[in-house]
């Protein structure tokens, strides 16, 4: 496991999901250039006011896993609950690697004087939590996230604060010939 301090390690860590998730169509890019100071705690004003840390583990010499997490200061002192949260968690099906990201998320809030963690959490906006229930037409990353994220975390101990749930709602929308179905 390796803490993200250096140019090559932050490069393999920006390129990961692209291997990870290779190939497949309905992968969004969720990562650039402009967010990875914020990873890494440099040049952007939440580096002033959160603490983040990101990791990368690695299996057989190649990145297997990465994660980015962080503690707000106001948060803490607001609710006076020493609260970590973890997110951008990806990592390949291996319980030796996801088992690495974690301890060293454990490790890192209890560094950081935190007692417990939550996620996975966007950073902003980001995506959060795991699917409980997942479209059968679901993109390939969202399969991964609703079956490895999962199998895994609670493997490790972790259980679930809330069911996220995804339904395909079909709208009829009005035209002048009549209506439509999208």
């Amino acid at each position: 496991m390796v803490e993200v301090r250096v140019r090559r390690d932050l490069r393999s860590f920006v390129h990961f999901p692209f291997r990870l998730y290779h190939g497949c169509p309905y992968w969004v890019l969720r990562f650039c250039a402009t967010n990875t100071p914020h990873c890494v705690g440099t040049r952007t004003l939440p580096s002033r006011t959160v603490r983040p840390g990101t990791g990368l583990a690695y299996k057989g010499g190649h990145s297997g896993g990465q994660d980015c997490r962080h503690h707000q200061h106001a948060y803490v002192t607001k609710w006076n609950e020493p609260r970590a949260r973890f997110g951008w968690v990806d990592f390949i099906d291996d319980r030796e690697v996801s088992g690495q990201l974690f301890r060293t998320v454990e490790d890192w809030a209890r560094s950081e004087g935190m007692s417990s963690i939550h996620g996975p959490s966007g950073h902003g906006h980001g995506r959060e939590g795991c699917s409980s229930r997942a479209l059968t037409s679901s993109p390939r990353w969202q399969q991964l996230q609703l079956f490895v994220l999962p199998r895994h975390t609670e493997a490790l101990g972790y259980v679930k604060d809330t069911d996220w749930l995804e339904f395909e709602i079909k709208v009829l929308i009005p035209s002048r010939e009549g209506t439509q179905d999208r």
